[in-house]
């Protein structure tokens, strides 16, 4: 799991090294950016979710698993919002499957 893009964002230079760097059949878990997730109206995060995703992430190619999304422990559950959230998530991003 990289635990930084959750803080920082990063280049597809940076994605394109990590999937050089591990052997085949390595998966690399990505948390989401934080301000994707820290916000008061989740879906309302069309725009950062796309900055995010658009970031460079598709370099990982194959080595590209599940994407973790880590809400605030002060999120309050919305049933509607959240719904909203995960409408705007797409299902491939430059090819590659989310």
């Amino acid at each position: 799991e990289i635990n930084g893009t959750y803080y920082s964002s990063f280049k597809e230079p940076t994605f394109v090294k990590w999937a050089n760097d591990v052997p085949d059949g390595f998966v690399f878990s990505l948390k989401g950016n934080r301000f994707v997730t820290n916000r008061r109206v989740l879906g309302e995060a069309g725009e950062s979710i796309m900055r995010f995703l658009g970031s460079g992430i598709a370099a990982l190619g194959e080595k590209l698993g599940p994407i973790l999304w880590q809400f605030a422990p002060t999120k309050k559950f919305d049933a509607d919002d959240f719904e909203a959230f995960l409408k705007l998530l797409p299902e491939k991003q430059d090819g590659v499957a989310l």
